[in-house]
């Protein structure tokens, strides 16, 4: 797959996601926006809340022995979040975008993803 600047494609365009441009002032169910989807068929990867990630916010390039996917710490260390969210307005639902927050920090703007798997055939 081509890199893309949104999930869906390289242009925000309103109604793709839950960000301040959809005008919603909340979160929304997964699967409202079914135009966003990314070509992996996966909903909600842009906007609508922020998604933990176990990684510090650590510069780049991304070494994952470097030491940013320890989860020790507890809730005063910095961990990432990603996609953006219904508060923020579409840049930040960009692919790229990387916020971060105490992993302790709890709000209305940010969340987790549960993926749902099947088993292989």
């Amino acid at each position: 797959m081509p890199e893309r600047r949104y999930p869906w494609g390289d242009a925000y365009v309103v109604g793709q996601c839950n960000t301040m441009e959809a005008g919603l002032a909340g979160t929304s169910p997964v699967g409202m926006f079914l135009e966003g989807q990314s070509p992996y068929k996966l909903d909600d990867m842009g906007g609508n809340v922020m998604d933990w990630c176990s990684s510090r916010p650590d510069a780049y390039e991304y070494d994952a022995k470097d030491g940013r996917e320890d989860p020790s710490g507890g809730p005063r260390v910095y961990r990432v979040l990603r996609g953006g969210a219904w508060p923020m307005v579409n840049d930040s639902a960009r692919c790229a975008y990387r916020h971060r927050n105490k992993a302790g920090y709890r709000g209305g703007a940010v969340g987790m993803r549960l993926v749902k798997g099947h088993a292989p055939a």
